[in-house]
């Protein structure tokens, strides 16, 4: 696997962002778990659809077509903002999760 560069957006910038996004779209009042949870289920059901009849050569194929990478990443930003958005309202931090996940200690 090649180590990708994220660029200078921190995690902080991108909660800000995803928070903005909700305030201006007036979306508060449906921020609630189970809501969520549905909602990243179902990013996460699209992004699989890419692939739904492709064999692992295939899958390949897929992301190196131009027009097929350019709707895996939509999909995949969908899915970010989902968990983010998730992690922001529940007030679990999704760097703790991750970090405890893997068996990292917290600085």
């Amino acid at each position: 696997m090649s180590k990708q560069n994220d660029g200078n957006i921190t995690l902080k910038e991108l909660k800000k962002n995803i928070l903005v996004s909700i305030s201006d779209k007036d979306w508060e009042d449906h921020c609630y778990p189970t809501t969520l949870a549905k909602s990243l289920a179902i990013v996460a059901n699209d992004l699989l659809k890419e692939f739904q009849w492709a064999d692992n050569v295939e899958s390949w194929e897929s992301i190196i077509n131009p027009k097929s990478k350019r709707r895996i990443k939509q999909k995949m930003g969908q899915i970010f903002f989902q968990l983010m958005l998730f992690s922001e309202v529940t007030e679990i931090e999704i760097t703790h999760c991750l970090a405890e996940k893997r068996g990292i200690e917290q600085r």
